[in-house]
């Protein structure tokens, strides 16, 4: 069925129309493109209007809560996230967003969790069950924890996810820090290592890194062992290498 609108004069399929049920033919006298160009230009005539843009926003509101605002949303999201562009442009406008407004997020994190003190529960304890029963999850969040703290310790900006910084995934440092389970300690030949009871070891201690590129290569796989935790708590900040010269070091500058 071909119409005629109104507004434009071009004739097009009925698809190109909005319904109307109280018109003779079923259909709006104007086009979807003419409706549209219309109602941007009544929008933007009353854009300082605060009535109009209630109105606009409790509608908009309203659409977006229905099941077909809803299923549109999800499609254009979808959509959207899949597009590799958009993907690096979301994360660099959050990233941008977070240290901008950091103090007010902090704040806002605080007021959340003393709102909440049992979603905090529940959250610990479903983390805690997860690095009980997998091992993987276990050693990343070792990774995780220890290069947090030492970007906080020196004031360092952390841009971006651990794992995509230091480029290798939670498998291949658990695949390579299995070598150590279940032997005896390097430092004291006497304590069995397990995840149950050992730390994680920075061979060339993180604590003198003066840069993110600090952390992250002294985050690097070959600096990384699993000793006990008495032997990692007496060796404190200092530096010890014992299998491998991977990581000159003098004094306190980070290995190049």
């Amino acid at each position: 069925m071909e119409l005629t609108c109104s507004k434009c004069k071009c004739t097009l399929d009925s698809d190109n129309f909005d319904r109307q049920k109280s018109s003779k033919s079923g259909f709006r006298p104007y086009c979807k493109d003419c409706r549209r160009k219309y109602a941007r230009e009544y929008a933007a005539g009353r854009k300082n209007d605060p009535d109009f843009v209630q109105r606009q926003l409790r509608a908009k509101k309203k659409y977006r809560a229905s099941s077909k605002g809803k299923q549109r949303e999800r499609e254009y999201l979808s959509e959207y996230r899949s597009i590799e562009k958009n993907k690096q442009r979301d994360k660099e406008y959050g990233r941008d967003y977070y240290h901008k407004n950091k103090a007010k997020r902090l704040e806002a994190a605080v007021e959340w969790r003393n709102s909440n003190p049992e979603a905090i529960k529940v959250h610990a304890r479903k983390a805690s069950e997860k690095r009980k029963a997998n091992p993987v999850y276990r050693l990343a969040d070792k990774i995780r924890r220890s290069v947090k703290r030492a970007c906080r310790q020196k004031g360092i900006l952390k841009h971006g996810m651990t794992f995509e910084l230091l480029e290798y995934t939670p498998q291949e440092i658990h695949g390579y820090l299995s070598q150590y389970l279940g032997k005896p300690c390097e430092v004291c030949k006497e304590c069995e290592i397990s995840l149950d009871s050992c730390h994680l070891d920075h061979i060339t201690p993180v604590c003198t890194a003066n840069s993110l590129q600090d952390v992250i290569k002294l985050s690097e796989m070959v600096n990384l062992r699993l000793i006990c935790p008495d032997c990692n708590l007496k060796k404190g900040p200092k530096y010890e290498h014992p299998r491998s010269q991977s990581f000159p070091h003098s004094g306190n500058q980070v290995p190049s």
